[in-house]
Order: structure tokens, then sequence, then C-alpha cells
């Protein structure tokens, strides 16, 4: 099994993010083709595994064609890395070695995307009027 994973900085904590990303698995077996999402501070890397957000479900896809997946995340750090682990399970067999920590196929990993999420409209009405409120308050 193998991943891949980027580092990001800037980033601003507590902001939402939306990952999105199009997953097409590689063969047709269930237990083969399960792909995790890590989320964490960048210098949280020896534990990765306790990062985990979410994990694509290979039902759902049904190895029959692309899927998109979309993840919620919430920035904890201003440097975050966001990462893919392959995690199957199934039996492989290559020049005379044999593993059961997956086949070395994984899954087909495509468009990835991380966009902030605005803030709705009516929160910040709500902090300005609160705002406003307290200033007047405070003047009075």
């Amino acid at each position: 099994n193998a991943g891949i994973s980027q580092n990001l900085t800037g980033l601003k904590i507590g902001q939402s993010y939306e990952l999105s990303f199009w997953y097409h698995s590689r063969t047709k077996a269930a237990n083969d083709n399960t792909m995790n999402v890590f989320w964490l501070p960048t210098d949280k890397l020896p534990t990765y595994a306790d990062f985990k957000v979410s994990t694509v479900d290979t039902t759902l896809a049904n190895h029959s064609g692309w899927v998109e997946y979309k993840v919620k995340l919430v920035a904890t750090s201003t440097n975050m890395t966001v990462g893919f682990g392959a995690a199957g399970d199934k039996e492989w067999k290559w020049n005379g070695l044999t593993s059961t920590n997956g086949n070395k196929t994984g899954a087909n990993l495509d468009n990835v995307s991380l966009k902030a999420i605005p803030v709705p409209a009516t929160v910040l009405l709500l902090g300005l009027g609160l705002a406003g409120i307290a200033l007047r308050r405070r003047n009075a």
C-alpha cells in the first residue's frame, strides 16, 4: 500500500475547507481498493494514522467508474497536511514474494481540490449587528 500527501501553508486556524477529489477503483475486489483521507497539522506526521478523517466507500463507488467525494475539513494549524493512503488488504505475490499488505494496485485519484468554505452572510450580518449593539451601549 502507498500514499500521497501535500503540505499546505498559510491556512487560517478555525477556517472550514472543502476537499474534493475523484476516485476510481483499479480492481473489482471490494477489500482491494480502500483509500483513507488524512488531515493533520504538518508537525504531527509521525502520528499520521491518528488523523484519518474519511475512508472512500468502495461499495458506493461500485467499481464501475469515477466517483466524486467531498470532505469538510477544519484547519487546526496554519500548516496542515492533506493525504491519501491506500488500505487494501488483499494478498499479492510478486517475484517470489508474498504480502498480505495490499496488492500493489491501489486506486486512482484525480482532480484533487481544497477550497475555503466562505462564512455565510447571515453569520456576518449577525456579527456586525452584535458589534453595533456593543458599540452603541459603550457610547451611551
